[in-house]
């Protein structure tokens, strides 16, 4: 078979998560887990006028000083790891050293946890019926997964990844030419590392940094 375009109108694949994997891992997680939360500094906060919200997630993750938007912030690189004990007391775990501590909750702070929990609900937000946590913050859409990946088909789906890519001189001669040099491959499906590169056609702000001179 001749290596060429991948055919278009290909069905999405569905990806089943395996419930019996999850636990795998969540308990070969456990002793980093456990000793990643013993590692941080405990801060219990009290607030007496301010209240708290909690959620159906709970549990927030900040982004430490200085991280890059670019970046995910998961449980390991975690700046802090906020939770609402309840109305008038949160939990802060934060990676700076020291031992556990009770502070007195601020305005801000309160503002922060109850920014925290709105932000990473996935549906229902809950407080207490005489307070008022939700005040001044925009409630987001609910929302069914950890991450949105609607706008993000194109990266398995071929049709959405190359269509058109026959139409363009440019790219189709590369990739006739990148199928030439590789005639033992069969199928008609490509991967990033087939491509040529630089890719044809595409913009590139990648700075070439100059090879150091090796070690005397």
């Amino acid at each position: 078979m001749r290596r060429g375009f991948p055919p278009m109108g290909l069905h999405h694949s569905h990806l089943v998560p395996d419930p019996d994997t999850h636990l795998r891992v969540l308990i070969d997680l456990l002793p980093d887990v456990a000793q990643n939360f013993a590692n941080r500094r405990w801060t219990l906060w009290t607030f007496q006028r301010k209240r708290l919200a909690t959620s159906d997630h709970p549990v927030s993750l900040l982004a430490p000083e200085g991280h890059s938007r670019s970046r995910g912030v998961g449980l390991f690189n975690a700046g802090g790891i906020v939770l609402p004990v309840n109305r008038a007391v949160g939990l802060t775990m934060t990676i700076d050293p020291g031992p556990e501590v009770v502070l007195p909750g601020t305005s801000d702070m309160a503002r922060t946890f109850n920014g925290k929990t709105i932000h990473n609900a996935r549906r229902y937000v809950y407080h207490h019926p005489d307070d008022h946590p939700l005040a001044g913050f925009d409630l987001p859409e609910p929302r069914d997964a950890e991450l949105d990946t609607r706008g993000a088909s194109h990266f398995v789906s071929e049709e959405g990844l190359f269509t058109h890519m026959e139409n363009d001189p440019v790219q189709a001669e590369a990739f006739e030419k990148m199928s030439a040099a590789d005639p033992s491959r069969d199928g008609d499906g490509i991967t990033i590392d087939d491509l040529p590169w630089p890719i044809p056609r595409r913009p590139s702000n990648v700075v070439r940094s100059q090879p150091s001179a090796p070690p005397v």
